[in-house]
């Protein structure tokens, strides 16, 4: 690849490599759906990759099931409520707020924003009408995959409020009595662990722990000794880029720059005091900072036209320092259960 080439922006194409975190993911769904769990949440910090492992697992979990089962996503947009947790003499009821008419206007918009979501015709203004809208859609695309299985991916689910979600407990109910079996996934960032604790102190909340809440599963990041199978990855699903490099250069191969990388985290836990095995055991790099960081380390390759020996752990700090990751680096660090200081966590 020449310089102009490289000047045109040839990059990795946006391709979702199947990384051992995507894997357990997809184990941990198999799972659910065996089961019968009709609701979970999957939850994991920011840029770690978690809507983009789920569409990858979803897109195969028929086949990996071994019968058909349908799904959509739906993408919560806005703030949700600040959900507090009862104090001690009293619970929290889940009840709607007494001016009728907006509740509907609530839940009209809900409904409607659902069906933007699965590019379905949004149907008019009144919500029985949304409601049986919606319905007979997610039966339609189960039916055309001839499954009696759908999941409903619920994405930025930490957004989703009080009323949200009962809502879906009536489209969860509704599909049930259509014949379906659904299974609602909770897809949401740290806050989303303690929304399950919410709704369990409610005096009302089981009903909707029970559905939503049954399992969880945090989305961890990759870990040190899997930086090799996934930078591996990069070279059978996204090709283009890295062979030209590798070929032109022979600067380029996946062991020696997993290597560099390990090394460079390495240096930095022990600028950090962190030395023992069990601490570098610890350390999790978001999927998407990794992928940005073998950007920058591919792309510092071919502007400086480096050689193999010019490839060096520098460059690896470096590129992993363009990420922005040392800045924040302690808050992808286990155990999987995301630590919350307790000053943030209400009533704790």
């Amino acid at each position: 690849m020449d310089q102009d080439q490289h000047d045109k922006g040839e990059l990795l194409l946006p391709e979702t490599i199947p990384t051992p975190p995507i894997n357990d993911l997809a184990l941990e769904l198999l799972a659910w759906l065996r089961r019968g769990v009709p609701g979970a949440a999957i939850y994991g910090h920011w840029r770690a990759g978690k809507s983009w492992a789920l569409d990858y697992v979803l897109n195969l979990i028929s086949d990996v099931f071994g019968q058909p089962v349908a799904h959509v996503t739906w993408e919560i947009v806005g703030k949700g409520y600040n959900l507090q947790l009862p104090s001690s003499n009293e619970q929290y009821e889940l009840t709607f707020p007494k001016d009728p008419e907006r509740v509907e206007v609530k839940e009209a918009e809900f409904l409607r924003d659902r069906l933007a979501d699965m590019r379905a015709p949004p149907g008019g203004r009144q919500v029985s009408l949304l409601r049986l809208r919606l319905g007979n859609f997610l039966e339609e695309k189960a039916r055309a995959k001839c499954a009696g299985y759908i999941i409903v991916a619920v994405d930025e689910a930490q957004n989703l409020t009080h009323e949200h979600y009962l809502y879906m407990i009536r489209i969860f109910n509704d599909l049930v009595k259509r014949g379906l079996t659904p299974l609602f996934l909770l897809v949401g960032q740290p806050e989303l662990y303690y929304q399950e604790r919410i709704w369990l102190e409610g005096k009302y909340g089981l009903q909707v722990a029970g559905r939503f809440f049954m399992a969880s599963y945090f989305f961890r990041g990759v870990l040190l000794h899997e930086i090799e199978e996934v930078f591996a990855g990069f070279h059978i699903h996204e090709q283009p880029y890295v062979a030209k490099i590798s070929g032109h250069y022979g600067a380029v191969d996946p062991t020696d720059y997993a290597r560099l990388f390990g090394k460079a985290i390495e240096q930095f836990a022990k600028s950090v005091n962190l030395t023992k095995p069990e601490d570098l055991q610890r350390f999790q790099i978001p999927m998407q900072t990794l992928r940005t960081a073998l950007l920058s380390f591919l792309d510092e390759i071919v502007k400086e036209k480096l050689t193999r020996e010019q490839v060096t752990v520098d460059l690896a700090r470096k590129s992993l320092g363009y990420t922005r990751y040392f800045d924040v680096w302690h808050r992808y660090m286990g155990p999987e259960v995301p630590v919350v200081p307790v000053a943030e966590v209400p009533n704790a």
